[in-house]
């Protein structure tokens, strides 16, 4: 066994060079100026980013949906005028075609309210034989010639003559061969026409004058207006009887 040198020393010996392995250990001096005995080396400082506070986060999200409501409102008001656009063209286009029907309309009835007019002039009964101006005298014999060349006449169309001075002679005629007043004759022409106007029936070959239908007043007019047109041209025939009783099979 080899002895041990005699410049080692004790410390030597202690400090392990004798029988440790053959790595260089730093000293304590040394240790202590890295961190000083007993530390461990720390890992590297991570760099982490700055997270937004939950203010922030709420604003960011109050944004996004208020852009989005707003790209919502936008396209929906576009297409709700693009829509009300059509809607008013439609409604445009129907109102021309109503006002064009409603148009025609009342110049149909312009026109049947003026002959509805024409034939309340035509059959409206006489209110007075004196109080008659020359307008609608001459108008009613313009109708009157107008109804004999068309041989078209009846008593109740016809009865619009009366106001003639034609019927007036005949009537006073009528009256005093009957033996009646002619005031008491003259208020039963409007009642007259009003009885014929009801039980019309059209024309007939023969005019027949049944004394019972009528009181002698309305007789008389009915007859005095009779015998007037049947001396017009293409006048009507007519006769005057009693009415004959059917007896009971």
């Amino acid at each position: 066994m080899p002895s041990t040198p005699s410049s080692m020393s004790s410390s030597d010996t202690l400090s392990g060079h004798s029988g440790s392995p053959p790595y260089f250990v730093a000293p304590a001096s040394r240790r202590h100026s890295d961190g000083g005995a007993g530390k461990f080396p720390t890992a590297p400082a991570m760099d982490y980013p700055n997270l937004p506070s939950p203010q922030q986060l709420l604003e960011q999200q109050e944004a996004k949906w208020h852009q989005l409501f707003q790209d919502y409102a936008e396209e929906f008001v576009d297409g709700w005028f693009d829509q009300s656009l059509e809607c008013q063209k439609e409604l445009y286009r129907r109102s021309d075609e109503w006002y064009e029907k409603c148009e025609k309309k009342d110049q149909k009835v312009l026109e049947q309210s003026v002959e509805i007019e024409h034939l309340i002039v035509e059959s409206s009964p006489p209110v007075s034989l004196v109080f008659l101006t020359d307008i609608q005298a001459t108008v009613l014999d313009g109708k009157t010639e107008n109804m004999k060349l068309k041989e078209n006449f009846n008593v109740r169309g016809a009865l619009v003559g009366t106001n003639t001075p034609e019927f007036t002679k005949v009537l006073h005629d009528e009256v005093a061969s009957r033996g009646l007043g002619l005031k008491a004759v003259t208020p039963c022409i409007a009642l007259v026409y009003e009885n014929v106007f009801q039980r019309a029936r059209g024309n007939d070959f023969i005019i027949t004058l049944y004394k019972g239908d009528y009181t002698a007043n309305d007789g008389a007019v009915l007859a005095a207006f009779l015998r007037m047109q049947s001396e017009w041209p293409y006048g009507l025939a007519w006769r005057e009887e009693i009415r004959k009783r059917q007896t009971k099979r």
